[in-house]
């Protein structure tokens, strides 16, 4: 494999579309004129493309570099000059460093000197100081070096501005968060480094892993997480002073060093650390107690009921013998020509006591079953629920207004967990049980069962969590909704912008009349086309789909398809990344976090490595077997570890999309205006929280999970997601859609059924987008 190349300064354009033309390589009259002052046609053509180039990209094209023909032949129209069929270099270096000089004090642009060295040094350490990350700092940079109208430098002598920026105020932000924390709390953090006594992992490691498959030894280990946690003072930790983006940041470089290395480190830099991880891990424990909590009782209950349905289905054929053997007993006991005098031991001998025994007794269980037949099937399920209920309902719940009862029963079950008796008051809040626990929720004596209130409050905090209407503070995902949205002052001062941008009308009765005359011209633009549709039509008040819409393939097609396929070579996988690389350099996003330039030798090898080890699920220590002897598991796993983060996947995965975005048979395609998004589902081999039982596809005992991503119309992946296959793709539509870092806007998004909501569809309309969902049409309803 070769060596790593350099991303190029400027990258054009193969071939740009006419609004790229129109947008950065038009002149003015005032250029033209400037430009007409050159002598020598050629020294006009480069002049003008100079001359655009600064001003587009903030830097001049190199002396050695042509620009494309399509752009200099577009300025060359302009210009009423001849066009060229090759690009075009500059013909004397002197000429060259003339006009640019000329370019610079006819555009006002100044070179990138002390002076302006030191004040992008302030506005680094600024932006750095607020919540700009590393990862997003060189852009800003040459965003800011062009609103200043300074030529860009070098893009290594950005990157070692901006990493030492970044050193210098992580080394400030260090120092401070260090500060804060107590020597108690600093000695307990280095316990933490420490290997416990029976344990083959740091209690650190432990604090790193991603939970299992849900069950009560796994709840019961996180909730004692979140206490140890709690007991070593991470509420006394303050970092008010730290944006949450730098925080998050900090944590993340944390946990990826292992304790060895954070023993290594001086102290200030390793409590720092060790503080923001141990925050953030707060905050990620929760959210996985919640998680674990939904799903762990979620599958009790559904192996209840399961359980109550197979107990229903076994009792129906001896339900039927029973019920048939007591109506036999009833007309015989009713019978007008048996005498009066016939006792019950006769009767019994006649009908069959132990027949009649049976039957009443298969009788009075199904009836049971029918009244409280699947509570308690979750009532024998509770002494297995009970070993983390008691610790779970002591976490700090805060309800929103509505959801006072659940308040109000978690404070009674902590009175009755922590007092001397074991028994429910009766003014206990009831409200909250579902109706299917009713039956069985108050004893013989008019008490109510604790087994059922705490299983039904159980249930509710689990679904009042899904809602928002119960949130815990401390966590990330599951805070009071109004810490989600704008607060009321800022959303006054940014009210009036957000409505603009959006193209929304402020008033409400506006907003719904506007939509309501859309929706009117869509329906009338369809009921004047149902005439000359050829698909669909409506009869009788329904609709009817006469045809499929998918173009019809002539053999030839097909058969052209086939010859184009067989005539297609057999490309290795890395020499196809390699020359993906050489077109686009995506490699160039993978990195250390603050790393100047690769310091692992063999870093490009080793990348492609690590890329096909994952990307062919081949495994580390299998492609640590296939390669050179240079490339060991250890290199492969640090290359995991160090530079395939999730920032910079997004960052690759958009240098990507925005190749592939300017290349002309993409535009074939579409423009990238549309998308759409959809999951698949892959099989797991350890167990996973995420994990899940899908038996379409996996069958009854193999878990799964899903991979949502959303495609644009180019055939281009701009987002993806790895969600549960339990939970309804809608929930992921939008932030599909609202963290797409990529050149691609799309603007119509269409989804299946199981990414549809109602709610969804508000949501996209009020952002701008328009929500296209291909639903499942019945025959009976649109």
């Amino acid at each position: 494999m070769p060596m790593r190349r350099h991303t190029p300064f400027i990258i054009f354009p193969d071939d740009p579309s006419h609004e790229e033309l129109l947008q950065s390589w038009t002149l003015s009259d005032r250029d033209r004129v400037e430009v007409l002052r050159c002598r020598g046609e050629a020294n006009r053509r480069r002049f003008a493309v100079q001359l655009c180039t600064l001003r587009a990209y903030g830097r001049f094209l190199p002396e050695a570099t042509p620009a494309p023909v399509a752009i200099t032949n577009y300025l060359a129209r302009q210009l009423d000059l001849p066009l060229v069929l090759f690009g075009e270099l500059p013909s004397r270096l002197a000429t060259e460093t003339e006009q640019l000089q000329r370019i610079r004090e006819y555009l006002g642009w100044q070179p990138f000197d002390d002076r302006a060295r030191a004040r992008l040094t302030t506005w680094l350490t600024q932006r750095a100081t607020d919540d700009l990350l590393p990862s997003e700092l060189i852009t800003r940079a040459e965003d800011i070096l062009r609103s200043w109208q300074i030529i860009l430098p070098a893009l290594s002598t950005l990157e070692d501005l901006v990493a030492s920026a970044t050193a210098r105020v992580h080394d400030e932000v260090y120092t401070r968060i260090a500060a804060g924390l107590s020597p108690e709390l600093q000695r307990a953090m280095d316990s933490l480094l420490e290997l416990p006594s029976g344990e083959r992992r740091s209690t650190l490691f432990q604090l790193k892993e991603y939970p299992p498959d849900a069950s009560n030894a796994v709840m019961v280990q996180y909730i004692e997480r979140y206490h140890l946690l709690r007991d070593l003072g991470v509420g006394s930790i303050d970092l008010s002073s730290v944006s949450p983006p730098m925080v998050r940041y900090v944590a993340d470089i944390a946990k990826r060093y292992e304790a060895s290395a954070l023993r290594r480190f001086a102290p200030t830099k390793r409590y720092a650390l060790l503080g923001c991880f141990l925050v953030e891990s707060h905050k990620t424990i929760l959210d996985h107690i919640v998680t674990l909590h939904d799903q762990l009782l979620s599958k009790k209950m559904r192996e209840a009921k399961n359980a109550f349905e197979k107990r229903y289905r076994q009792l129906r054929r001896p339900y039927r013998r029973g019920l048939v053997t007591l109506i036999t007993t009833g007309n015989t006991l009713l019978d007008p020509t048996r005498s009066p005098e016939t006792t019950l031991a006769t009767l019994l001998q006649e009908l069959g006591a132990s027949d009649l025994r049976k039957a009443v007794a298969m009788c009075e269980e199904r009836h049971r079953l029918e009244e409280r037949g699947e509570i308690d099937a979750v009532r024998a399920r509770y002494p297995g629920l009970r070993r983390y209920f008691p610790a779970f309902f002591t976490l700090p719940f805060q309800g929103e207004p509505g959801s006072e009862t659940v308040i109000k029963g978690l404070d009674v079950v902590r009175q009755v967990d922590t007092g001397p008796g074991h028994t429910v008051p009766t003014d206990a809040p009831t409200a909250f049980v579902p109706g299917r626990f009713r039956a069985a929720l108050y004893q013989a004596d008019g008490t109510l069962d604790r087994r059922t209130w705490e299983l039904g409050l159980a249930v509710a905090v689990r679904d009042d969590l899904r809602s928002g209407d119960v949130y815990l503070p401390e966590s990330r995902r599951h805070v009071s909704f109004t810490h989600l949205v704008y607060d009321p002052m800022r959303w006054q001062h940014e009210r009036e912008d957000a409505y603009t941008e959006l193209h929304l009308p402020q008033a409400p009765d506006d907003f719904c009349a506007r939509l309501q005359r859309t929706f009117d011209d869509a329906a009338q633009q369809a009921e004047r086309g149902l005439t000359a549709n050829d698909f669909v039509t409506i009869r009788q008040g329904r609709l009817h789909l006469t045809k499929r819409d998918a173009l019809e393939l002539p053999p030839r097609l097909i058969h052209l398809r086939r010859t184009i396929d067989d005539a297609l070579p057999r490309v290795r996988i890395e020499d196809l990344l390699t020359d993906v690389d050489t077109w686009c350099h995506f490699t160039q996003a993978f990195h250390r976090p603050n790393e100047r330039a690769p310091r692992m030798t063999n870093f490009f090898t080793t990348l492609l490595a690590t890329l096909i080890a994952h990307g062919t699920n081949l495994g580390l220590a299998t492609m640590a077997n296939s390669v050179d002897e240079g490339i060991t598991a250890d290199r492969l796993q640090a290359m995991s570890q160090w530079c395939l983060r999730e920032d910079t996947l997004q960052a690759a995965n958009a240098i990507l999309v925005r190749f592939h975005h300017g290349l002309p048979l993409s535009a074939v395609w579409g423009d990238g205006t549309v998308s759409s998004s959809d999951g698949q589902r892959f099989g797991l081999q350890a167990s996973s929280l995420l994990g899940a039982l899908y038996p379409r596809y996996f069958g009854y005992y193999d878990q799964a999970l899903t991979v949502y991503t959303h495609v644009a119309d180019q055939h281009s992946v701009f987002q993806t997601q790895v969600i549960a296959c339990s939970l309804r793709e809608a929930i992921y539509v939008l932030d599909g859609l609202l963290q797409n870092n990529t050149v691609l806007r799309p603007k119509e998004h269409f989804v299946d059924t199981h990414g549809y909501t109602d709610q969804l569809f508000g949501l996209c309309h009020l952002l701008g987008y328009s929500l296209m969902p291909r639903l499942t049409v019945s025959k009976h309803k649109l």
